[in-house]
């Protein structure tokens, strides 16, 4: 009997995981479908709905939320994160309406507790301490593996606080700035804390900028764990509200406490930093007990520049400018190495080494990809005798030696192009009579003017405004109290010397009445 040779061939259903987008819009619904045509209102809801590899995309405008937004019990892949980001062109504006439930801990208006998310291009504003306590504009405890990215937190109780515990998150071109605490001295008041973690965890903050927050500009308190701060910008922090007066500690970068010691191993790598103008201190070790590698930062104008006054570990200070503080550097460094900073014993760095110390433009609009705005400002010239008198600690350079100081030179920067900002028109709606709308031509940027630059009569006599809100095109002003029908009102802009209203490009919005 002849066999047969068969070949069986096993077809095995394989289900293919499809992406989803869904949307949420100020005026959106819960009780819609998600979708770019119908889309929904809360966080919370796109929250309830979104799976591995999803894309929640939120539209443009100011959302007022009267509950905490909980980003819970979600978690991405490594290969397939849960995306919230900014839908192409357009600002999200999150912040709490008049109705807000103050939530239990931690008190927050986005609140992640989650991993491989990715949240890029939102704005968190106007979610005010109303409470002895921390008011985070957004918090995440628990949370790993998760990328921070262009978020803009402003005028709240704390900016950001990754907090609890969190691993291996990258915060990436953020913006912190104006944060208040006016309920407890100021002290809590912090543009970003990654704060309360043990020792075996690991984050980055990379590109972000920190201003004008009462407290500190990035404080690492009870952080027991490794922490990366690698090009970023601090400077202004420890004054109230008009950037003028005493309030919090005041310092650029806060690199502890920490709660165990472990003066073996190098926990905190801070390099191609700049620290100015701050109240106190442009760098604080602040009980950090680990040990630190200080690369190529800059220290200028700050009442003290760097200060590791506690714990005298073996730290590295390599290729750092420090000048024209009221105190370059204090505190004991005779068991680290510090070698090739502007001042041991030369060159010695001035004004004169630079080819701008004005600071004109460093809170203006970011480059295209989220990078920080290209200035002239703390750049080396041609001839400083601080090109190529570094040392190689393993960053990128060009000619013989790496240059001291946070750039490598360059012989020129391109400006940016110049785009014409003009106002449109104000309104009052009838939905919302305690808001005035400003509209101007184009996209503004996320700088946001002191409340004291704009003034709005009604019939004649000033009404408080108690926020103010960009997004888009559009400037929201709330006032202390509603228009009434009838009413007249007038309103006026004042450009200021720091931080005036400007579009994405840079062009600054002119007085206005």
């Amino acid at each position: 009997m002849k066999k047969i040779a068969c070949i069986i061939i096993l077809l095995t259903a394989v289900k293919i995981a499809s992406a989803t987008n869904y949307y949420i819009s100020p005026s959106g619904n819960d009780s819609n479908t998600g979708t770019i045509t119908s889309p929904f209102f809360t966080l919370n809801k796109a929250w309830s709905v979104v799976q591995p590899g999803d894309i929640v995309y939120a539209r443009g405008g100011v959302y007022r939320y009267s509950s905490r937004q909980n980003l819970h019990y979600k978690n991405g892949t490594a290969s397939d994160t849960i995306r919230l980001w900014s839908y192409p062109g357009e600002r999200p504006v999150f912040t709490k309406s008049s109705s807000f439930t103050t939530p239990s801990f931690p008190i927050s208006l986005i609140y992640l507790k989650g991993s491989y998310i990715h949240i890029r291009g939102i704005e968190v504003a106007g979610f005010t301490q109303e409470t002895s306590g921390v008011w985070y504009g957004i918090a995440a405890t628990g949370s790993n593996n998760n990328k921070f990215e262009r978020i803009n937190s402003h005028h709240n109780g704390n900016g950001m606080g990754i907090r609890d515990n969190c691993n291996n998150n990258l915060i990436l071109n953020c913006d912190f700035h104006h944060n208040f605490d006016p309920i407890t001295d100021y002290g809590n008041a912090d543009g970003l804390s990654v704060a309360y973690h043990t020792s075996s965890l690991q984050n980055t903050v990379r590109g972000c900028r920190f201003w004008l927050n009462s407290d500190d500009g990035l404080d690492l308190w009870e952080n027991n764990g490794s922490v990366t701060v690698e090009g970023c910008w601090s400077w202004k922090n420890g004054y109230r509200f008009d950037g003028v007066t005493t309030a919090g500690d005041g310092c650029g970068f806060k690199f502890g406490t920490t709660t165990t010691e472990d003066g073996t191993t190098f926990k905190r790598t801070v390099r191609n930093n700049i620290s100015f103008e701050n109240r106190t201190r442009g760098y604080m070790q602040n009980s950090a007990m680990v040990r630190f590698y200080f690369y190529n930062n800059i220290a200028w104008n700050n009442s003290q520049g760097i200060v590791f006054s506690t714990f005298n570990l073996a730290h590295i200070f390599r290729n750092n400018i420090v000048f024209e503080n009221n105190e370059n550097w204090n505190g004991n460094y005779s068991n680290s190495v510090r070698d090739h900073n502007s001042n041991s014993p030369t060159p010695i760095a001035t004004s004169a080494d630079f080819a701008s110390t004005d600071t004109t433009g460093v809170s203006g609009p970011r480059q295209a990809n989220g990078n920080l705005p290209v200035l002239t400002f703390m750049k080396l010239v041609s001839g400083s005798d601080l090109i190529d008198a570094g040392i190689n600690v393993g960053l990128s350079y060009t000619g013989s030696a790496p240059d001291i100081g946070s750039y490598e030179f360059r012989s020129s920067v391109i400006p940016p192009a110049t785009v014409n900002l003009a106002y449109q028109s104000s309104l009052v709606k009838s939905s919302n009579a305690s808001e005035v709308e400003i509209t101007y031509n184009v996209t503004l940027a996320p700088v946001v003017p002191s409340l004291s630059c704009f003034e709005v009569k009604v019939n004649s006599t000033v009404r408080n405004i108690t926020n103010l809100i960009i997004s888009g095109n559009k400037v929201y002003l709330t006032l202390s109290s509603p228009v009434n029908p009838g009413e007249t009102v007038t309103l006026s802009y004042t450009k200021p010397a720091t931080n005036p209203l400007q579009c994405t490009a840079g062009t600054f919005a002119e007085t206005i009445t």
